[in-house]
């Protein structure tokens, strides 16, 4: 995973580059300058921390005998690393305007939870060694993993020096979309409680498995089910986001230009082919250098 973040990070620094050189190279001279060109792009890395939200209603089990609630949303910390690009409206000198594009690696993940407690009425069954059934509590969790290679594109406005608002859109390709969905019993290790075993035919009729063995040298004595695991049913390959933000940017003496932001990345469209949106609060640190 590392190795691939930093090969994302290296491509994404280098397209941006080129791009900048590529349009650099048609703007006209300065005629009191013939070497300088009239607008610099600024580029360079970007890095941040991304605060996850998913909306959505999924089930916590695709086992129909059992009753099981429903998660509802979920929640999580995920980051994004890559480039931007920023081509200065109207002149370096005067300009209070500016197009950006980013070329980023974003994490939003999403844990999800639910919990159903024996009262009389709740709880799952399940056995102790000596045979006895009883009711046990029960903690459903669903894992999700969505990480996109994401292209944003910003138009920033100054309203004071250095203090600026940026909107636009955002394209995200997924490249990971699964999830991981478990139920755990939740009981006193003196009572030894765990779930009995179905055939393998059952297991793979129900698209279950069994892990957390209380004997883990026998596999018997399960106390975690995975009921579902792997890619997200009906997952979408392209995601559609808006971003509203705001930037600071500051000017070092080097004229190296660090400009931390704050904005909100708000999914239009799904994640698969039913109802369920991914958003995030980013915030994050931009580091740019003039090409003139």
């Amino acid at each position: 995973m590392k190795k691939n973040l930093l090969r994302y990070a290296l491509i994404a620094v280098i397209l941006c580059q080129s791009f900048a050189y590529l349009i650099a190279d048609d703007e006209e001279d300065d005629p009191l300058n013939p070497k300088i060109k009239k607008t610099p792009f600024l580029v360079g890395p970007v890095i941040g921390y991304n605060k996850v939200m998913h909306s959505v209603t999924l089930e916590t089990s695709n086992i129909d005998a059992v009753p099981c609630p429903s998660f509802q949303n979920g929640s999580s910390n995920g980051f994004f690393v890559g480039a931007s690009a920023e081509f200065l409206l109207g002149g370096p000198k005067n300009s209070k305007s500016s197009v950006i594009v980013r070329l980023l690696y974003n994490t939003f993940p999403a844990k999800m939870e639910q919990q159903s407690f024996n009262a009389g009425t709740g709880g799952l069954p399940s056995v102790k060694p000596d045979g006895t059934s009883i009711l046990t509590d029960v903690l459903y969790t669903n894992a999700i993993a969505y990480n996109t290679i994401s292209l944003d594109l910003a138009y920033k406005f100054n309203f004071m020096d250095n203090l600026g608002v940026v909107a636009g859109p955002t394209f995200d390709y997924a490249m990971t979309a699964t999830q991981n969905q478990r139920t755990s019993l939740i009981s006193d290790p003196k009572d030894g409680a765990a779930f009995k075993m179905v055939s393998a035919a059952d297991q793979a009729k129900l698209g279950i498995s069994y892990t957390d063995f209380a004997n883990p040298a026998a596999g018997t004595a399960p106390k975690t089910i995975i009921v579902k695991q792997g890619d997200i049913p009906g997952k979408q390959s392209l995601r559609v986001a808006l971003k509203l933000g705001l930037q600071y940017e500051i000017l070092t003496k080097g004229g190296m230009i660090i400009v931390p932001g704050i904005a909100y990345n708000f999914g239009v469209t799904n994640v698969d082919d039913h109802s369920w949106k991914v958003s995030a609060i980013q915030i994050g640190v931009d580091v740019r250098f003039a090409i003139k």
